[in-house]
C-alpha cells in the first residue's frame, strides 16, 4: 500500500470493529489547508481540520511524523464535533513503530466527526513589518503593513491560512525556502503629534524624535511588529529611522522613537548626593533614610528652528523633586516631565533636587 504524503504529515487511520473479527485499514489521501496560528507569544502551531467516518466502537489513529519540527510529544488531537459522544481514550506509542503516535478514539454510534490535529513548528515564520510615511509639516501618517510567511521544511507547496493574534487572516502558499509577502492593510491620514524628548531611562544620553498616535479603528487591533519610518517632502522621501510597533488596542494612545534628534544636545546629570534625616535601630546600626540628589542639566538647540523639548525624568518609591525653578508636571508615581522651549543657538539649563524617602540600606 502506498503512504500519502500531505504536507508536513501523513496519516494512517485503522478501523477496528469491536462486534467484527476483521480489521479494516483506510488511508486517508487529502488534508484541507492548514491554519498557521500565530500566537500572542510570536510560538507558531499548525492545525489541521479533518472530518472521519468513524465506527461504533473504537477506531485506532496513526500519526506519521515528518522531519520537520513536529515532535511526537508535540502532536495533539481535540474533538470538535460532535460535542459528545466520541472520546479520545488514549494516547501511545509503540516500540516498534518510533516515528508514528497513536490515538484511540471511541464512538457510541457509527457516525461522521470532526477532528483537529494540531502541533507546534519551528520552521514555519510569520511576521507582520510596517512602513510609515510621516508627512511632517501636515503632523499626519500614512501606515502600511504586510505579513511575510516562510517555510524552512516540509509545510509548502500547499495553501495555507494564516491567523494573526488580531484575527486577521490571509491565505498564501509556500514554496521551500522562499518568502511570500501579502499587503495585510494600510491606512492613510492618521493624525499624529512629532515631539523631541530626553527620556534617559529608556533612550539613553539623546534626544529623540517621537511620535505620537492614537491606534485607528480598522476593526482589528494592531499587531506588533518593525516599523520603518519614512518622510515624504517635494516628492522625495528619506528613510528616518525604525522602531518596534507594540500590540495596539483601538484608542490607545502609542508613543514610538522615530529618530534620533542630533540638533539638541543635553549634557550634565546629577552632581551630589547625600543621605539626610537618618534613622538607626536599636543596635545603632543603619535603618531608614532619606536621599538628596542634585542634577544639573544644560540643553542647547543647535538647530535653525525653535522647538519644544519634552525632558522627562523617572524615579521609583516615595520621591519630589524641589528647588526648580522650572515648572513641571508629575505624569504620574514615578516620572516627572518638563516641556521646555529651545531657542537657536542658546543654551537653557535645568536645574533641580531630587528626595527620595524611606530608604532602606
Amino acid at each position: 500500500m502506498k503512504t500519502a504524503r500531505i504536507g508536513a504529515i501523513a496519516l494512517l487511520v485503522l478501523f477496528s470493529r469491536v462486534i467484527a473479527a476483521s480489521t479494516e485499514l483506510s488511508l486517508l489521501q487529502e488534508l484541507p489547508p492548514p491554519d498557521v496560528v500565530v500566537s500572542d507569544t510570536g510560538r507558531i502551531f499548525v492545525k489541521h481540520r479533518l472530518e472521519m467516518q468513524l465506527v461504533e466502537g473504537e477506531t485506532e489513529l496513526a500519526l506519521r511524523l515528518s522531519e520537520d519540527s513536529m515532535t511526537n510529544a508535540a502532536a495533539q488531537l481535540h474533538v470538535l464535533s460532535p460535542l459528545s459522544g466520541v472520546e479520545i481514550s488514549e494516547s501511545y506509542r509503540q516500540p516498534e513503530m518510533t516515528d508514528k503516535v497513536f490515538w484511540r478514539l471511541s464512538s457510541a454510534v457509527s457516525q461522521l466527526a470532526i477532528l483537529e490535529l494540531c502541533y507546534q513548528s519551528t520552521d514555519v515564520k510569520v511576521s507582520v513589518t510596517y512602513q510609515a510615511q510621516v508627512h511632517l509639516t501636515e503632523h499626519l501618517m500614512d501606515l502600511q503593513a504586510k505579513v511575510t510567511a516562510r517555510s524552512d521544511g516540509q509545510l509548502h507547496g500547499q495553501s495555507l491560512h494564516v491567523l494573526l493574534p488580531t484575527g486577521d487572516r490571509i491565505e498564501t502558499r509556500l514554496e521551500p525556502g522562499a518568502e511570500v509577502a501579502q499587503k495585510l492593510f494600510a491606512i492613510d491620514g492618521i493624525a499624529c503629534e512629532l515631539r523631541y524628548v530626553y527620556d534617559e531611562k529608556l533612550h539613553g544620553k539623546q534626544a529623540v524624535r517621537m511620535v505620537d498616535f492614537d491606534v485607528p479603528d480598522r476593526g482589528r487591533p494592531l499587531p506588533a511588529g518593525p516599523v520603518t519610518f519614512v518622510s515624504s517632502h517635494d516628492d522625495a522621501s528619506s528613510t528616518l529611522g525604525t522602531a518596534s510597533m507594540p500590540y495596539g488596542v483601538v484608542g490607545n494612545r502609542i508613543e514610538l522613537p522615530m529618530c534620533p534628534a542630533p540638533q539638541v544636545s543635553v549634557t550634565g546629570g546629577m552632581v551630589t548626593s547625600r543621605q539626610q534625616a537618618v534613622k538607626q535601630d536599636t543596635y545603632r546600626r543603619l535603618a531608614l533614610y532619606d536621599l538628596q540628589e542634585e542634577y544639573e542639566y544644560r540643553l542647547t538647540n543647535r538647530g535653525a528652528e525653535p522647538l519644544y523639548l519634552v525632558f522627562r525624568l523617572h524615579q521609583d518609591g516615595d520621591w519630589d523633586v524641589e528647588d526648580c525653578p522650572l515648572e513641571y508636571t508629575r505624569i504620574d508615581a514615578s516620572t516627572a516631565e518638563w516641556v521646555l522651549t529651545l531657542v537657536p543657538g542658546t543654551e537653557t539649563d535645568l536645574v533641580f533636587t531630587v528626595i527620595k524617602r524611606n530608604l532602606t540600606p
